[in-house]
């Protein structure tokens, strides 16, 4: 497969080793010259991040009017106070599905189903008058909000190399503690003179541009490169005869990459021809994982059980719980 100065751009330490991780997304999905696939890159960023703010701000928004809220919903302060608790917890478990999800079959459809949940969300939380419709609004509005929480990362990790990537996480790390930081203080104004409901209008105004933005102009960025590894040939005997270069799929993964188109490279070793941008528009462009569809979802079970991830889920539950 050919790839441009661009795709390639490495750079040697002393000891010859490459210190510049290329980028996961594929070479057929963007266009050049650099400059304009570098103003595509921020492009999707900006998206991205603007959608972490406002869903970082959707989650404490509605603390300035607590009161005016639980009195509209015929409910006390208290009660309220748990619809936000039982947000974060959807947020936390669905994040064991919409990550894994899109480790499977792309970020693109976990982004627009997201998305989606949180337009249609933001407008169901402004229409309804009764608590038991409202606390289910904000749990389904959770588990579209896990995505933008923590998937921007990845997205991130497809299109820059690894020393691009420490500025691009600091700026969608900044939108998403803007939101939530300043979201409050905005609500706040917007329920003092429109009352609650409008600061779930104003979040259905935002989520409803950016759905149009990702639709149009964020495609897939998830790519899945096999690293080159020896792979063994074996005689019509059944014993090893030789050594060839081959993907690592060839080896851990024999026979199944056949059945996946999104693998199937291009005949002759030509290089894969670019993606036109209707094309780009598809929501599902193939599977991303060679594994089965439960391992992805039982990793992150898995990796809790890691000393360092236990400790810190126990230190940051014990000082939330104070």
């Amino acid at each position: 497969m050919k790839s441009t100065e661009a795709d390639l751009h490495l750079f040697s330490g002393r000891n010859g080793s490459s210190t510049r991780q290329p980028p996961s997304i594929h070479p057929r999905k963007i266009l050049t010259p650099r400059a304009q696939l570098d103003r595509r890159k921020e492009l999707i960023l900006f998206i991205c991040g603007l959608a972490a703010a406002v869903v970082g701000a959707y989650g404490p928004m509605l603390s300035p009017g607590f009161v005016e809220v639980a009195s509209n919903l015929s409910i006390t302060v208290e009660v309220l106070a748990q619809s936000t608790a039982w947000v974060i917890l959807a947020i936390g478990l669905g994040l064991f599905f919409t990550n894994p999800l899109a480790k499977v079959i792309g970020r693109r459809p976990v982004y627009l189903l997201a998305i989606i949940i949180m337009f249609i969300t933001s407008i169901w939380g402004a229409a309804v008058r009764e608590y038991n419709s409202f606390l289910a609004s904000r749990v389904i509005a959770g588990i579209g909000m896990a995505p933008f929480e923590v998937l921007v990362q990845c997205t991130i990790g497809d299109m820059y190399f690894v020393h691009e990537r420490a500025t691009r996480i600091a700026v969608w790390n900044l939108f998403l503690l803007t939101g939530i930081s300043g979201g409050a203080l905005v609500a706040g104004l917007i329920i003092e003179r429109n009352g609650y409901q409008w600061t779930f209008g104003v979040c259905a105004i935002f989520f409803g541009a950016i759905m149009i933005a990702i639709i149009f102009l964020v495609p897939e960025t998830a790519y899945r490169r096999d690293s080159v590894v020896p792979v063994p040939v074996s005689d019509r005997e059944g014993s090893v005869s030789k050594m060839k270069l081959g993907h690592e799929h060839d080896v851990q993964h024999v026979g199944e990459k056949d059945m996946h188109t999104s693998y199937q490279q291009a005949p002759g070793g030509e290089a894969e021809k670019k993606h036109t941008y209707l094309q780009s528009l598809r929501v599902f462009t193939g599977r991303y994982s060679y594994a089965s569809w439960w391992k992805p979802f039982a990793r992150p079970v898995v990796m809790l059980f890691y000393p360092a991830v236990m400790w810190a889920f126990l230190i940051y539950g014990m000082l939330s719980f104070r």
